[in-house]
């Protein structure tokens, strides 16, 4: 049984980590450049048009971690993204990659701090970062909040890591709440740290202790539940709440959450295998089982954070691999706790003065093996996923949008625009006009549906505008009679 913090916090591997952080960047990086060509997908433009209808003060008095207002912190992402570079995908996307990759960075940190073991947090890295549903991530801005709250969720475990090592709660215990704030005005995913950091209390500072106390652990995480619960009511009762107009965002605390549990392991394990209900529960024990019978901290811990980081999400009537973005953390510690116990069992047959060198080369050559192995895996599957169900249904929109910016008809808040024939659906082609034009006010209409709104209200907007979309071109029309799919 090796110690929470065997190594010491003293010795911290920097260049070994720096290493492994560059292996992993660059081995992802074929995957992840490609977004920069993407245009908006829908969710962005929806969620930018969320945050840019709203007034300034109305936003800025709802960066408040209790309010339904939603995801405020990533909400002001999107806007000083906007008010700066306006309707330019490449930046965002950028932004997006940049934090992806600094998550990459606090994560290993994260995890050679938790354990003290350098090749969990080698092997953890790439387990957590190399996986085929970060397309869902990589090439939709929309992820930021994600991203978000992965990094302030990280980033308040280990100032509570700091905090319990060095006792200062000024310097590390109240950095690491105001993380955690940030994290929640991120992504309702956070709500679940307290729990986490619980479960750190319990395994690593009180399992197999002689004298295990839990009292002392729960002072410091009262405040961190306490803020979890307001947090929590005001994001269900609130008027903004997303199950109040989104059915996908509403709970079903029935066997939708073991349906869930399935799918999730699923594709977590890369689908692979296909777990019915006894191979579900199989499962669930044996690892729990196998991380008791080694004693290992981490294993459990791992078994621990998996499961329990997806409870926000576990009723949800919709499973989707963004979610996995935060749970594979727990995956991939257990992954890395079990690559450990390995090379240490490997290493206590071994004469002392060659153990070093061994664990160092069992390590390396483990690390490799899982790096390539993820990246021929994902490398099968990602390019397709790509285009067919990123490049191929964007490329339209970014060309419309284009030649829309080209044209940009002179506009006013006593305008209105007839499309015919354009490739978005739902109220997206709204968005992309309002927030090309960065006015509300324009009244967007369909042909042949809306034309005789159109007539209609014609008198009330005398700023019209019809425009033709062929496919490959957007044409600008003198009157509805060069219409072809509704002639006046």
């Amino acid at each position: 049984m090796s110690g929470p913090h065997s190594h010491g916090f003293s010795r911290f591997p920097t260049g070994r980590l720096a290493l492994v952080f560059v292996i992993i960047a660059v081995a992802t990086l074929s995957f992840t450049l490609p977004a920069l060509a993407l245009y908006f997908s829908g969710d962005d433009l929806a969620n930018l048009g969320y945050y840019r209808e709203r007034p300034f003060l109305t936003f800025v008095s709802n960066l408040t971690f209790w309010s339904s207002f939603r995801r405020p912190l990533g909400g002001a992402l999107y806007l000083i993204l906007y008010q700066v570079f306006g309707m330019t995908p490449v930046v965002y996307y950028l932004t997006g990659l940049l934090i992806f990759y600094l998550n990459l960075a606090l994560l290993l940190y994260f995890l050679w701090r938790l354990t003290g073991e350098y090749w969990i947090a080698a092997v953890g890295g790439v387990v957590a970062t190399l996986h085929p549903q970060h397309h869902n991530i990589w090439y939709n801005f929309g992820a930021v909040y994600e991203l978000l709250a992965c990094a302030f969720m990280l980033a308040s475990f280990i100032f509570y890591l700091w905090f319990r090592e060095s006792g200062s709660w000024r310097r590390y215990y109240l950095p690491a709440l105001a993380c955690f704030l940030l994290a929640l005005n991120s992504k309702e995913m956070a709500v679940t740290l307290p729990v986490l950091l619980f479960c750190y209390e319990l395994i690593y500072r009180n399992l197999f202790q002689s004298r295990p106390s839990i009292s002392p652990a729960i002072l410091p995480i009262f405040p961190f539940a306490l803020i979890s619960g307001v947090y929590t009511i005001g994001k269900v009762l609130g008027e903004e709440a997303f199950w109040r107009d989104n059915p996908l965002y509403r709970f079903y605390f029935d066997l939708t959450i073991y349906h869930n549990l399935h799918a999730y392991l699923d594709i977590t394990l890369y689908n692979l295998f296909h777990f019915n209900d006894a191979k579900l529960a199989w499962t669930i024990a044996g690892t729990l089982i196998l991380a008791l019978a080694l004693k290992s901290r981490h294993l459990l811990f791992g078994w621990s954070f998996f499961w329990l980081s997806f409870m926000p999400v576990l009723p949800l009537p919709r499973v989707w691999g963004l979610f996995l973005y935060i749970p594979l953390i727990g995956f991939a510690i257990y992954v890395g706790g079990l690559v450990f116990e390995f090379i240490s069992r490997v290493s206590a047959f071994l004469p002392q003065q060659k153990n070093r060198w061994a664990v160092s080369a069992v390590g390396w050559v483990g690390f490799v093996v899982i790096t390539a192995g993820l990246y021929l895996k994902i490398s099968h599957e990602i390019p397709m996923v790509y285009a067919t169900h990123y490049l191929n249904p964007r490329q339209e929109w970014a060309l419309f949008a284009r030649h829309l910016v080209e044209q940009k008809p002179q506009a006013s808040s006593e305008s209105m625009f007839l499309f015919e024939n354009d490739p978005a659906e739902q109220w997206y082609l709204h968005f992309i006009v309002w927030l090309t034009y960065d006015n509300f006010d324009i009244r967007v209409l369909r042909a042949p549906d809306d034309v005789a709104r159109f007539l209609k209200l014609r008198d009330l907007y005398p700023d019209t505008v019809i425009l033709r979309w062929d496919g490959t071109e957007l044409k600008r029309l003198s009157d509805l009679s060069q219409l072809q799919s509704s002639p006046p």
